[in-house]
C-alpha cells in the first residue's frame, strides 16, 4: 500500500512526527518488506534532496528507520517505548502495519 492509500494514517503521523521522517518511515517499511512500493518512496526521497542510501537523519527518525526494518528487536522497541507516547506508537504500528 502507498502513502497515498493511507492518508488518514499518514496525515495523522505528519504532525508528531514531520514530513520527512514519515517519508523515511515509509521507504525503510517498504524496503524491508521487498514492496515494489520501495521504489516509488525511494524515488520521492530522491526528488526531495534526500541520499536514501545515507540520509542525514536525527535520533528519532534513525529509531525508526530502525524499527522499520527490525520490529521485533525488543532494544529498539524499547528506545520506541521511550521516545514516543503510546498512542503515537500505536499510529505507528498501525501505520507499519498498512
Amino acid at each position: 500500500m502507498t502513502e497515498a492509500e493511507s492518508p488518514d494514517l499518514r496525515d495523522q503521523l505528519v504532525p508528531f512526527i514531520g514530513e520527512r521522517a514519515v517519508a523515511l518511515l515509509s521507504y525503510a517499511l517498504a524496503d524491508a518488506a521487498g514492496a515494489e512500493s520501495a521504489a516509488e518512496f525511494r524515488d520521492a526521497l530522491v526528488a526531495a534532496g534526500e541520499d536514501p542510501d545515507n540520509p542525514q537523519v536525527t535520533e528519532a527518525e534513525q529509531l525508526l528507520i530502525d524499527w522499520a526494518r527490525d520490529p521485533s528487536d525488543k532494544s529498539l522497541q524499547q528506545r520506541l517505548a521511550a521516545t514516543f507516547n503510546a498512542p503515537l506508537r500505536g499510529l505507528l504500528a498501525e501505520y507499519a502495519a498498512r
